[in-house]
């Protein structure tokens, strides 16, 4: 049944509960639990009226306040999640482990079935980075088109963020000029390769210098600077990591993605494991900015290698994901998506 059908049905039916008096919600004693998330409180902390519990619709994770006899009934119809309905204890007793965030990277005019994706899925706190082709900015049009999209038809508290996607920093410096106000952010994709950035170099205080001055330029224009360099580089199979100041580097940038796509692969993926979870923990310290970046490509992972990533990276703290997917992953995203709070949360 396509799911448009079955979300009507399920509504239905629970209407028909309620009509019947086999559900009851929670009566508005004092500010109704979606008002409350609207206006910006932590959904644990979303409070309801006496003897009612705090369940989450199961297709858009929005609060709702019910009596605890309602909940295996709305369990039972698909209309309650699993993880938040079976709660017969407060909810300052559950789990206090975050939750994940996921920012999607979605490259503008590229397959529509995954920006549909992202606005369906992703939830309050997530973020949605849509960016130009590297490298091409002649037309803003369809990533402005795009973005707008996006904004009108996320869930509340999704960031939808627009970009505009560079390799090399004289492009930033020659282009940052007659980029329209309405684009939101810069991205340096700061990386070695023939299709990257010319300037690179493994010295960490030229790298940091490279990265200032392009947060500088993002900045001075009025723009929000986003950094994405690598992690490290592979060698004989085994990660060798870059002796950069993470802690210098996120300073200056709004976002900060770090690259570290295929480490489950490596022989010596628990060391480095270990070592991005501590980076990750100083940056920290003095920024909330980092991002790890999992890829569904060719040499970065299937759905399920980057799932139990995720799950890895878990275990050191992280909980920031960065999926890069080519356009044709639309399958193993929506997987992603779909065993997210099963596996993640």
């Amino acid at each position: 049944m396509p799911q448009t059908s079955l979300d009507a049905l399920l509504a239905v039916s629970v209407f028909s509960l309620l009509a019947c008096g086999q559900v009851t919600l929670a009566q508005e004693v004092q500010d109704s639990p979606l008002n409350q998330f609207k206006h910006g409180i932590p959904i644990a902390k979303i409070k309801c009226s006496v003897d009612h519990q705090l369940i989450l619709k199961k297709s858009n994770r929005t609060p709702a306040c019910v009596f605890p006899s309602s909940i295996s009934v709305l369990i039972k119809r698909g209309w309650a999640t699993m993880m938040h309905a079976i709660t017969e204890e407060p909810i300052k007793q559950k789990n206090t482990k975050p939750v994940s965030v996921f920012a999607i990277f979605y490259i503008s005019g590229s397959n529509h079935a995954n920006l549909e994706l992202s606005e369906k899925h992703l939830r309050s706190g997530d973020y949605l980075f849509i960016t130009t082709p590297l490298d091409r900015d002649s037309d803003f049009t369809q990533l402005l088109q795009d973005t707008a999209e996006a904004k009108s038809k996320v869930v509340q508290g999704v960031h939808v963020i627009s970009f505009v996607w560079y390799s090399k920093i004289d492009a930033i410096k020659l282009h940052s000029s007659y980029l329209p106000h309405d684009v939101d952010g810069i991205i340096y994709d700061y990386e070695k390769g023939e299709m990257y950035s010319p300037e690179f170099t493994t010295d960490g205080q030229k790298t940091l210098s490279l990265l200032n001055v392009a947060s500088g330029i993002s900045h001075n224009k009025g723009f929000k600077f986003m950094a994405t360099p690598a992690f490290g580089y592979t060698v004989n199979n085994n990660e060798v990591e870059y002796p950069w100041d993470w802690t210098g580097i996120s300073k200056d940038a709004d976002f900060l993605v770090i690259q570290f796509q295929h480490f489950f692969k490596l022989n010596n993926a628990n060391y480095i494991k270990t070592r991005i979870g501590n980076a990750v923990k100083d940056i920290n310290i003095t920024s909330d900015t980092p991002f790890i970046e999992l890829s569904l490509t060719a040499i970065g992972g299937t759905a399920n290698e980057d799932l139990q990533a995720m799950q890895d990276l878990e275990k050191v703290g992280i909980y920031k994901f960065l999926i890069f997917f080519e356009s044709w992953k639309t399958s193993e995203l929506e997987y992603i998506f779909e065993k997210r709070t099963e596996l993640l949360d």
